[in-house]
């Protein structure tokens, strides 16, 4: 084999492996324009640290759920978030809100 085919043959290996990384790599829920707002509430009780915000903001969405105006993967989104805040890991709570919001732009609904 020649030089030249080993390097296009590890560029593309490399560009195979990158592309299936990025295929698979988690990516937070897009959550329906409706249910935008509770990103925001959520981010606003973490970046606070207010259990009683989190409290509320946790009836709202189970209410929200409850009601079928939620998926089961936005659910999650939320409810990992929820968990984190409780067990006091406000840092990495509030990381995750902000993923979730950042992942909302430009992404089809």
């Amino acid at each position: 084999m020649t030089r030249s085919k080993v390097i296009a043959s590890s560029v593309l290996g490399l560009l195979l492996l990158t592309a299936a990384v990025w295929w698979f790599w988690p990516q937070p829920a897009v959550v329906h324009t409706d249910n935008l707002k509770y990103i925001q509430l959520l981010r606003t009780a973490v970046s606070s640290q207010r259990v009683d915000y989190l409290d509320g903001v946790e009836r709202s969405l189970q209410q929200r759920r409850e009601t079928g105006g939620m998926t089961p993967r936005e659910w999650r989104e939320f409810e990992s978030i929820l968990a984190m805040a409780k067990a006091n890991q406000w840092k990495q709570a509030d990381q995750a809100a902000m993923r979730l919001e950042s992942a909302q732009q430009n992404r089809r609904r």
